[in-house]
C-alpha cells in the first residue's frame, strides 16, 4: 500500500504503508460509522485527505492519524457518496437494521442504487 501526497509544488510523494485492519469507524465529527482502512506507516507530516492506493487502485482517503496508523474512509464508501452526490440523491448515510430493536450505524458497503426502482441493476 502507498499513501500519496500531492505537494503544493506539483510533485507527488509516495509513502509506503501496511494494511493494519479493516473496521467500522467514525471520521471527523461524524456520528455514523463507515468502512475504515487503517494503514500503518512511519511517514511523518502527512495530513488529512491523502490518498491510500493498493495495487494501483484507490483504497481510501486519510482522515486522521493515531500513533503510527492512518485511518482512511474506504473506497467503496467514497464511491457510493460520489455516485449519489452526482445524481443529486445523496442525503446522508442511512442506518440499517441489524436485529430486531437494534440499529447499526455502520454504512453498508453494497450499493443501495441496485435496489432502487428505475436505476441500473434494479432488475
Amino acid at each position: 500500500m502507498l499513501i500519496l501526497r500531492w505537494q503544493r509544488t506539483g510533485l507527488l510523494d509516495a509513502y509506503p504503508g501496511t494494511l493494519r485492519q479493516v473496521r467500522s469507524g467514525r471520521h471527523g465529527l461524524s456520528q455514523t460509522s463507515v468502512l475504515t482502512v487503517d494503514v500503518a506507516s512511519s511517514a511523518e507530516g502527512l495530513g488529512e485527505s491523502e490518498v491510500v492506493v493498493s495495487k494501483g487502485k484507490v483504497a481510501g482517503l486519510v482522515t486522521g492519524r493515531s500513533g503510527d496508523a492512518y485511518s482512511a474512509i474506504a473506497a467503496p464508501v467514497l464511491g457510493q457518496f460520489l455516485e449519489e452526490a452526482k445524481s443529486n440523491e445523496w442525503r446522508s448515510f442511512r442506518a440499517r437494521r441489524s436485529s430486531p430493536g437494534r440499529t447499526s450505524r455502520t454504512l453498508c458497503c453494497a450499493s443501495r442504487s441496485a435496489s432502487r426502482p428505475g436505476r441500473p441493476g434494479s432488475g
